[in-house]
């Protein structure tokens, strides 16, 4: 699972240094969280898909098909990243990719002990 450290705000959440995520529909009490999200959950944006509840821009470090999957390894901010993506995409080898994922998708953990939310 990636696991981001968020600050949760009233527009959604953002990771430390300001990149701002989206997920402004999901409800914490808590400002600092961890949010996961599971790499097979992830989806290139694009025409016909559904809204994503929350975006991640990813600088893709490699890119590798992998029959009907394409792994992508990169990082959202300063932190690691790794995308499952299915279906025909066209992901760079390297340089910037947008990802979504799902509010059911993604699941929030209190910072300090690790607790789902």
């Amino acid at each position: 699972m990636n696991l981001l450290p968020v600050r949760a705000e009233r527009t959604g959440l953002s990771l430390e240094d300001g990149t701002h995520l989206g997920g402004a529909s999901l409800r914490t009490g808590f400002v600092f969280a961890v949010l996961g999200v599971r790499p097979e959950d992830l989806f290139a944006p694009g025409e016909g898909s559904l809204p994503a509840a929350a975006t991640f821009p990813v600088t893709v470090e490699l890119a590798a098909r992998a029959g009907r999957e394409t792994l992508v390894h990169g990082r959202v901010g300063a932190f690691p990243f790794l995308a499952r993506l299915t279906g025909p995409v066209d992901v760079p080898a390297v340089g910037p990719l947008t990802l979504g994922a799902r509010r059911e998708s993604l699941h929030l953990f209190d910072a300090a002990t690790g607790a789902r939310l």
